[in-house]
């Protein structure tokens, strides 16, 4: 299976994005920065999803800090709400102060990026921050960058990076045949005379020979993704 090295996709990232990996990572904490503190008055709007879940954050967050946002239906309700509208900036703001209030920092900084994201009018960014996590584990995609990766693609599933990165990540869990189909898409997608063509066809390559593919599936794979493009393309 494909190896977990930064050196794996190093090509692919000169080829996308010549930026250093830590600038992008401070530029987007900076971001999260300012959105965070402009949340505060949001909390007064969790009524209009559930009157009561004010009152049940605070107590809960008061009696043990580790509750998990999950098990309060106003909270729950408010998340199922944004993954139908995931481009609702107030309504990700709302959401990342109800967490923090619970005590669940990590969804709290993923609904902050969000925000971040949203404002700055550019999902992308969610990507470039996942790429820069990757880079600093050593090329693993580790459960946060994952998040950020699913996140970016919920709101512009365009995003070449992110969608690079999903088949990344999909080949690391061992699904290398959704890998193959991720990225046999974004090759069908991509201009010919893109940067990163060489470097994905590259890992494509070692993608197929590592986890032993065989030929008539990968043949199965080009058609369905070609039959895709051709049905998406008669829509426009």
């Amino acid at each position: 299976m494909i190896k977990r090295s930064a050196a794996r996709y190093s090509g692919w990232r000169a080829a996308l994005d010549p930026a250093r990996a830590q600038r992008v990572a401070r530029h987007v904490s900076g971001c999260c920065l300012v959105a965070a503190l402009g949340i505060a008055l949001l909390l007064v709007a969790a009524a209009a999803y559930d009157p009561g879940a004010i009152d049940r954050i605070q107590d809960q967050a008061t009696a043990n800090d580790a509750v998990a946002p999950a098990r309060d239906p106003g909270v729950a309700a408010l998340a199922a709400r944004l993954e139908r509208a995931p481009d609702d900036v107030d309504g990700w703001a709302l959401l990342a102060r109800a967490y923090l209030m619970l005590g669940d920092q990590a969804a709290a900084a993923d609904a902050n990026l969000r925000v971040a994201a949203l404002r700055a009018h550019d999902p992308g960014e969610l990507a470039r921050y996942a790429e820069a996590r990757i880079a600093e584990a050593g090329g693993l995609v580790e459960p946060a960058a994952r998040r950020l990766i699913d996140t970016t693609l919920a709101l512009d599933p365009t995003d070449v990076r992110a969608r690079f990165l999903l088949g990344l990540a999909q080949a690391q869990a061992d699904q290398a045949h959704q890998a193959l189909a991720t990225w046999l898409a974004l090759d069908a997608d991509s201009p010919r005379d893109a940067p990163w063509l060489a470097a994905l066809h590259a890992i494509l390559d070692q993608l197929i020979a590592e986890a032993e593919i065989d030929p008539s599936t990968v043949a199965a794979a080009h058609r369905a993704v070609a039959i895709r493009h051709a049905s998406l393309e008669s829509t426009r």
